[in-house]
């Protein structure tokens, strides 16, 4: 009734427009259509049709008779889409032209259909557009829809779910309110709406009476404060008196037509009284007497008094938040006609002419199309291609506290802007989503039923999530792994490049392994030195030089190979590596054994008959000869090993501190093949121990035996623990690998080096008075 007395208020302005439609009155007939679609009909039957056929039949006569004046030009309303639809139809067979001021189904923007329907708000599709921005704002993306079973509910749902294809939004629940819906039916979607736990959000295109009723049911569950509701603008001014009903409400979100409010409006309308409005609009005072419980004069009601005359409207009241689609309707009708006046009738001299009586609703509802004027919202008002309104919206928030509806904001242009962050959330934090987010390293295997709803799976190590965009905007996400050459980023969305491990100076273990190394290298080169410098002393000539010699260029090669290890691994480098891991301990230990069997022999009933036959065997020449075919068969072995395995460099991939790390090995030197350069010379070990035993007992004289045999029984503890180690420790941490097998060859070398150089060195050097030839005897 508000939006009648905003129409009639709009004619009573234009009527006092002298510059609008001079000569004409408009007049308004209002009449009751109950919201039943059957009751609108018979209405329209009962005004127009009867005038259409008497129009039809005498013309003339009432032209002649000025009767066209009270002939109805056009329809305002109905409110409703349910109603709208069979009038629009109705009304559109006898080109007659109707507005409606809150008609939003978005069926009626189909003009093939309903030709002459036209409508000062815009088409539910953009409030669809609207709520689902607010979804999306908030993240809400598991939601549930009721509605009516009419033409508004089931349209506006069609179209809900036809726009969310295109967006990450699915639904729990579309629940259809069956007409006149009963307390099962109400208890049944309730226990459908608490079913779906994940489903926080409520989307309401239904009756205010249902939701009530619903809420209601929700409060006796428990479950009252559960939910966030966002309603159509058939919520539009939803109050109640029942305080649970407040709490429930508390942070609702609301549309409707955009509507300034109009302070002209409510001072005109807040004085009429009921007397007033039995004269002028019976409707009215029929709305006054229902807000003030009382009972029209003549009225056969003997429960309720009767009404004083001077009632008026209560200043509690709270006037609708889009009256201002109601006047929009007036002034369309208006401005449509003035339009038509100065076209047909400009230039005629008389300001209602013969071609403007005649005006049919062909031409009404061309210039309907065409219409454009400043509306009460101080915006350009004019009809789109489908004959809608301009697509804006006010959003209201309701405080449950204060029992009002806010306004917090407003949708045009196609975006939705809130006056500030809190009112867009409504009841506050409220998440509404099916599955929760995976993991990094975890997919979705989305249901094939509800786009939101996915189950997170582990992708497989290695391997990153890639999100492909889906015709709906949702992120579907596959596992796809990094390869052998590529590694995870700590997002699991990049493969980057693995990053090359190898024993280098960026690691401890490195200078350690080096600084061993150096002083291996150095105390090895002093004591060569020092053989040199004393070349002919008796300690350097009863150690056998030439031997000792062969000894020192072992441990200078043995000492090397750490530098070798040190770097990253190329062909040249393999290729040292592999020479110098088997040749530096082959020239040691060769020498060590000729020197071993040779005091053997001297000890030995055996040996000591072949001195006799081979005196030449003794002499240091031959002796050193001896020593370098054995070493010259470690060669060979060598040859063989790079004629099967050819150097070359291999990437691998291995785990160091949970994180995958490339290792650039030489291939040789990653597996048993290893082997074939140990082998020769830890047989040499074990035979050089075998010797060392034998002449452990030999005379005091000659204590370098015992040297010996401490040098070779460190040495094969050392081998026993350094090379299982290496070759079981091929596919791991590499970086330790290689340190430990450098420092173990380098500790095998300082034990050498220590226990036959030790000794003599020191008695050269801080003991020359020893360095004769008793001594060495």
């Amino acid at each position: 009734l508000q939006f009648l007395e905003m129409a009639i208020y709009t004619i009573e302005r234009v009527n006092n427009d002298v510059t609008m439609l001079p000569g004409v009155t408009l007049t308004i007939d209002p009449m009751a259509d109950c919201t039943i679609d059957t009751r609108a009909l018979k209405e329209v039957i009962h005004v127009f049709l009867n005038l259409i056929v008497f129009y039809s039949r005498l013309f003339k006569i009432i032209c002649r008779n000025n009767f066209p004046n009270k002939v109805p030009e056009g329809v305002i309303g109905p409110s409703s889409s349910a109603v709208s639809i069979p009038t629009a139809k109705l009304l559109g067979l006898f080109d007659f032209s109707q507005i409606s001021y809150a008609a939003t189904s978005p069926n009626l923007s189909d003009k093939q259909r309903y030709p002459y329907f036209f409508r000062t708000t815009s088409s539910d599709k953009f409030q669809v557009r609207a709520i689902i921005q607010v979804l999306q704002m908030n993240g809400w993306e598991y939601v549930s829809f009721i509605h009516d079973n009419d033409d508004y509910g089931n349209a506006a749902s069609e179209e809900f779910q036809k726009q969310i294809t295109e967006t990450n939004i699915c639904l729990s629940a579309n629940i259809r309110f069956p007409r006149n819906a009963g307390k099962k039916v109400i208890n049944d979607v309730a226990q459908s709406l608490i079913r779906e736990t994940r489903s926080r959000v409520i989307i309401a295109f239904a009756s205010i009476p249902y939701l009530a009723l619903l809420m209601s049911r929700l409060i006796e569950l428990g479950y009252g404060n559960r939910f966030q509701w966002i309603g159509s603008d058939i919520w539009n001014g939803f109050d109640t008196n029942d305080e649970a009903l407040h709490q429930v409400m508390d942070g609702s979100l609301s549309f409707s037509g955009h509507s300034r409010p109009d302070p002209e409006f409510e001072n005109y309308l807040k004085p009429i009284t009921l007397n007033e409005s039995l004269d002028r609009n019976l409707f009215y005072a029929h709305y006054l007497a229902s807000l003030h419980g009382c009972s029209l004069p003549g009225s056969s009601s003997v429960q309720q008094n009767v009404c004083l005359g001077n009632l008026t409207l209560p200043n509690s009241t709270e006037l609708s938040h889009m009256l201002q689609t109601s006047a929009n309707a007036v002034l369309a009708f208006a401005h449509a006609f003035n339009d038509a006046q100065q076209d047909l009738c400009n230039g005629t001299g008389v300001p209602v002419c013969d071609a403007f009586t005649k005006l049919n609703g062909i031409q009404i509802r061309k210039y309907l199309q065409n219409v454009s004027f400043i509306d009460g919202n101080q915006e350009r008002f004019q009809f789109d291609q489908f004959q809608d309104g301009p697509a804006s919206y006010d959003i209201w928030r309701y405080n449950g506290t204060e029992q009002k509806w806010k306004l917090v904001g407003y949708y045009a242009k196609e975006k939705i802007t809130f006056t500030d962050n809190r009112s867009e959330k409504g009841r506050g934090n409220i998440t509404s989503v099916c599955s929760d987010p995976c993991a990094l390293n975890q997919y979705m295997l989305v249901s094939e039923e509800r786009s939101c709803c996915w189950h997170c799976i582990t992708c497989k190590e290695n391997s990153i999530v890639i999100y492909n965009v889906s015709n709906s905007g949702r992120n579907v996400s596959k596992c796809q792994s990094c390869g052998n050459q590529q590694m995870t980023d700590s997002t699991f969305q990049t493969c980057l490049p693995v990053p090359v491990d190898y024993l280098s100076f960026s690691h401890g273990w490195a200078w350690g392994v080096i600084c061993v190394s150096c002083v291996g290298l150095v105390l090895t080169i002093c004591t060569g030195i020092v053989y040199i410098c004393h070349w002919d002393t008796p300690i350097v000539r009863a150690s056998g030089r030439e031997l000792c010699c062969m000894i020192l260029v072992g441990l200078l090669l043995t000492f090397t190979l750490s530098f070798f290890f040190c770097f990253e691994p190329t062909k040249p480098l393999c290729v040292m590596r592999r020479l110098s891991t088997g040749l530096c301990l082959t020239l040691v230990y060769s020498a060590i054994l000729v020197k071993t069997v040779r005091i053997s022999l001297i000890f030995n009933t055996l040996g000591k008959k072949l001195v006799r036959d081979y005196k030449k065997l003794l002499k240091p020449m031959p002796q050193l000869i001896i020593a370098i075919v054995l070493s010259a068969v470690e060669v060979f072995l060598l040859i063989i090993w790079f004629v099967m395995q050819p150097p070359n460099i291999v990437n691998m991939n291995g785990h160091y501190s949970a994180q995958i790390t490339g290792q650039v090995q030489c291939q040789a030197m990653m597996s048993q093949v290893i082997l074939i350069g140990l082998f020769y010379p830890i047989l040499l070990v074990l035979v050089c121990t075998y010797y060392a035993i034998k002449v452990r007992k030999v005379p005091a004289g000659f204590n370098e035996a015992k040297h010996i045999g401490f040098a070779v029984y460190t040495a094969l503890v050392i081998c026993i623990a350094q090379i299982p180690t290496y070759v079981v420790n091929t596919s791991s941490n590499i970086v330790l690998r290689d340190a430990i097998y450098c420092l173990g060859l380098s500790l095998n070398g300082l034990v050498i080096l220590f226990a036959m150089f030790g000794p003599k060195t020191y008695i050269i050097i801080f003991r020359p008075q020893k360095n004769n030839q008793t001594t060495v005897m």
